[in-house]
Protein backbone atom coordinates (compact mmCIF):
# COMPACT_ATOMS: atom_id res chain seq x y z
CA UNK A 1 0.00 0.00 0.00
CA UNK A 2 1.34 3.51 -1.05
CA UNK A 3 1.74 5.83 1.73
CA UNK A 4 0.95 8.93 0.16
CA UNK A 5 -1.68 11.94 1.02
CA UNK A 6 -3.83 11.89 -2.71
CA UNK A 7 -5.84 15.08 -3.85
CA UNK A 8 -8.88 13.87 -3.77
CA UNK A 9 -8.62 14.17 -0.11
CA UNK A 10 -7.41 17.93 -0.58
CA UNK A 11 -9.73 20.75 -0.38
CA UNK A 12 -8.36 22.92 -3.35
CA UNK A 13 -11.30 24.71 -4.99
CA UNK A 14 -11.67 28.09 -4.04
CA UNK A 15 -15.76 27.63 -3.28
CA UNK A 16 -15.02 24.81 -0.58
CA UNK A 17 -12.54 26.71 1.23
CA UNK A 18 -14.63 29.35 1.21
CA UNK A 19 -17.54 27.31 2.36
CA UNK A 20 -15.14 26.01 5.32
CA UNK A 21 -14.36 29.69 6.38
CA UNK A 22 -17.75 30.48 6.93
CA UNK A 23 -18.72 27.51 8.57
CA UNK A 24 -19.52 27.84 12.82
CA UNK A 25 -19.07 24.76 13.58
CA UNK A 26 -15.88 24.64 15.03
CA UNK A 27 -13.71 22.66 17.92
CA UNK A 28 -10.49 24.26 20.02
CA UNK A 29 -7.90 22.22 20.88
CA UNK A 30 -5.08 22.76 22.58
CA UNK A 31 -2.71 22.90 19.52
CA UNK A 32 -5.68 23.40 16.86
CA UNK A 33 -8.84 24.70 15.67
CA UNK A 34 -11.02 22.21 13.67
CA UNK A 35 -13.69 23.73 11.44
CA UNK A 36 -15.42 21.15 9.82
CA UNK A 37 -18.36 20.94 7.51
CA UNK A 38 -20.63 18.38 5.90
CA UNK A 39 -19.58 17.73 2.50
CA UNK A 40 -22.05 14.81 1.01
CA UNK A 41 -19.18 12.28 -0.23
CA UNK A 42 -18.51 9.02 0.63
CA UNK A 43 -14.93 10.16 2.36
CA UNK A 44 -13.46 13.11 4.16
CA UNK A 45 -11.34 15.93 2.81
CA UNK A 46 -8.85 17.96 4.55
CA UNK A 47 -7.61 21.76 4.82
CA UNK A 48 -4.67 22.80 6.81
CA UNK A 49 -4.09 25.69 7.91
CA UNK A 50 -0.49 26.94 9.22
CA UNK A 51 -0.28 30.97 9.68
CA UNK A 52 3.40 32.69 9.23
CA UNK A 53 3.04 33.14 12.86
CA UNK A 54 3.70 29.72 14.13
CA UNK A 55 7.43 29.84 12.88
CA UNK A 56 9.61 29.63 10.00
CA UNK A 57 9.05 28.23 7.20
CA UNK A 58 10.73 24.36 7.77
CA UNK A 59 8.33 24.65 11.50
CA UNK A 60 5.06 25.36 9.17
CA UNK A 61 5.72 22.82 6.41
CA UNK A 62 6.66 20.20 9.47
CA UNK A 63 3.44 20.96 11.19
CA UNK A 64 1.36 20.24 7.68
CA UNK A 65 3.08 17.13 7.50
CA UNK A 66 2.29 16.11 10.52
CA UNK A 67 -1.38 16.70 10.49
CA UNK A 68 -1.60 15.36 6.77
CA UNK A 69 -0.01 11.97 8.67
CA UNK A 70 -2.25 11.84 11.02
CA UNK A 71 -5.14 12.35 8.74
CA UNK A 72 -4.08 9.81 6.53
CA UNK A 73 -3.42 7.06 9.24
CA UNK A 74 -6.33 8.07 11.73
CA UNK A 75 -9.06 10.13 10.15
CA UNK A 76 -9.53 8.64 6.43
CA UNK A 77 -12.70 6.75 8.45
CA UNK A 78 -14.59 10.31 8.78
CA UNK A 79 -16.95 10.07 5.75
CA UNK A 80 -18.76 12.91 4.82
CA UNK A 81 -17.02 15.79 6.26
CA UNK A 82 -14.56 18.73 5.05
CA UNK A 83 -12.08 19.12 7.65
CA UNK A 84 -10.00 22.80 7.75
CA UNK A 85 -7.49 22.00 10.75
CA UNK A 86 -5.62 25.44 12.06
CA UNK A 87 -2.45 25.01 13.95
CA UNK A 88 -2.46 26.81 16.65
CA UNK A 89 0.98 28.95 17.41
CA UNK A 90 1.47 26.41 20.59
CA UNK A 91 1.81 23.50 18.05
CA UNK A 92 5.36 24.92 17.14
CA UNK A 93 6.88 23.74 20.32
CA UNK A 94 4.60 20.33 20.58
CA UNK A 95 5.75 17.08 19.03
CA UNK A 96 3.69 14.34 16.74
CA UNK A 97 1.86 12.34 19.52
CA UNK A 98 0.84 15.45 21.41
CA UNK A 99 -0.60 16.98 17.68
CA UNK A 100 -1.99 13.50 17.19
CA UNK A 101 -4.04 13.40 20.54
CA UNK A 102 -5.01 16.68 20.68
CA UNK A 103 -7.00 16.33 16.86
CA UNK A 104 -8.31 12.26 18.01
CA UNK A 105 -10.03 13.43 20.98
CA UNK A 106 -11.88 16.64 19.65
CA UNK A 107 -12.77 14.53 16.49
CA UNK A 108 -14.45 11.90 18.25
CA UNK A 109 -17.00 14.45 19.37
CA UNK A 110 -17.88 14.33 15.18
CA UNK A 111 -18.96 10.89 15.60
CA UNK A 112 -15.39 9.22 14.45
CA UNK A 113 -14.28 6.03 15.89
CA UNK A 114 -10.49 6.46 16.27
Amino acid sequence: MRETFPSCFRIAAARDIEALKKSEKKIKGKYVIIVFRENNLSYARLLVVVSSRVGNAVMRNRIKRIIREIFRKQLRDIAGYDLMIIARTVSADAGYREIEKDILSRIKSLGGDC
